[in-house]
């Protein structure tokens, strides 16, 4: 009798096995997938560029200008475009993503070296997305997405580390301390990632959070707004065809910070579709991929309806906007990123199209700027480019 109860109870057991398995395997994925963190709704700073009663001509907040051209030889193409830059040690990073190198020139222009290169072998990159430096290791990370999706880590001299797969492709990445790396996804992720702009990943490579919904109805890249910025040590957002910066905080949840109007030019709430936006976005004015932060101002790049990019600094005290109009040939400058180094920003422009500007404005640079129309009158006639480096006065 015990022996056929003892059958009974394995019978049983036997049959509620696939059943238990099924449910353990449920709630171990459930356990296995990163939250969705909130956002936190805090009131951020409004920063309404079409108010012309506190407005200021960028070129009159200029306060000291300075430039260093990064001299092209053998192992620089003069072509390249500077898409993002730091500085670290007396050392200018850059990264030219539409040619895949990064290159590093000390303060006086002087060519260094390349870090890593194109191909296919380890520490070596086909198509990069973006470059950071890790404060916490010492060492640059080079974010790429060919042939892999993977971070390379370098030594600040240029030597291979190792290598971080990653199982998403991501556009930009924030390192906010040695155990919280943040991924701008872009257009959204694999799997579970597919709906989010931003995945928080530890050092072990596992994703702890995500945010941000992807906007309505566009689900391809969109690479002309959006990003991570690295600003005072800390770390900021910006979601694709939003106006709103967030701070990404060690609660892993984002904080409004400022928020930018355009007022009647702002951006619609959604597109019916790609092709929606792409064929009505020049109606409409929107944040580029810049964000620096001083003591007393906040830097941004837009772009207004017709697609000039265009400068623009805010002061949190005057509460006072400055930004590029037509007043003077001197804001011509500063079309391009803004990148910072301290109290230092940073943008570029390149050789040919300086001299010209600078021949055709001779008298006022000649007042504005003495010595500089000499010195690029002396520069090789070339495209290399030309770091300008300035600062703001007060205002």
């Amino acid at each position: 009798m015990q022996l056929k109860i003892l059958h009974m109870l394995v019978y049983i057991n036997m049959r509620l096995l696939p059943i238990f398995l099924v449910v353990l395997i449920f709630f171990a994925c459930q356990n296995k997938r990163p939250k969705h963190s909130p956002i936190n709704s805090a009131k951020p700073v409004q920063i309404n560029l079409d108010e012309f009663q506190k407005y200021r001509s960028l070129h009159t907040v200029i306060d000291t200008i300075w430039f260093v051209s990064l001299a092209a030889n053998d192992s620089v193409t003069s072509q390249q475009i500077i898409d993002k830059l730091f500085l670290h040690d007396k050392m200018i990073y850059t990264i030219d993503i539409r040619h895949s190198s990064i290159k590093v020139f000390d303060l006086s222009g002087k060519y260094q070296y390349d870090m890593g290169g194109l191909g296919i072998k380890k520490g070596r990159y086909r198509k990069i997305a973006d470059i950071a430096y890790n404060k916490f290791r010492n060492s640059i990370y080079v974010l790429c997405n060919s042939p892999a999706k993977t971070v390379y880590e370098y030594s600040v001299e240029g030597n291979f580390i190792r290598e971080i797969h990653l199982a998403n492709g991501a556009s930009a990445l924030g390192i906010e301390n040695a155990n919280t790396y943040y991924y701008y996804l872009n257009h959204g992720g694999e799997e579970e990632m597919r709906n989010y702009n931003l995945a928080k990943i530890d050092s072990n490579n596992t994703i702890k959070d995500t945010f941000f919904d992807l906007p309505a109805n566009i689900d391809s890249r969109i690479g002309f707004t959006g990003g991570i910025y690295v600003c005072q040590d800390s770390l900021y957002f910006n979601p694709p065809l939003t106006n709103t910066f967030y701070s990404l905080s060690n609660s892993a949840i984002g904080r409004k910070c400022f928020f930018v109007s355009f007022g009647k030019d702002n951006l619609p709430k959604a597109f019916q579709s790609v092709n929606d936006l792409v064929s009505n976005i020049h109606k409409y004015s929107h944040l580029g991929k810049s964000l620096v932060i001083g003591t007393d101002f906040i830097g941004f790049n837009f772009i207004e309806k017709g697609g000039l990019l265009k400068q623009a600094f805010y002061n949190i005290n005057s509460k006072y906007i400055a930004k590029i109009d037509s007043s003077s040939p001197l804001n011509s400058l500063f079309h391009y990123d803004i990148f910072q180094s301290h109290d230092t920003l940073m943008t570029v422009t390149y050789m040919r199209e300086l001299k010209k500007w600078i021949i055709g404005n001779k008298k006022i640079v000649q007042a504005q700027i003495p010595g500089l129309y000499e010195k690029i009158l002396d520069q090789k006639s070339s495209d290399n480019p030309v770091v300008i480096f300035y600062k703001l006065k007060s205002f």
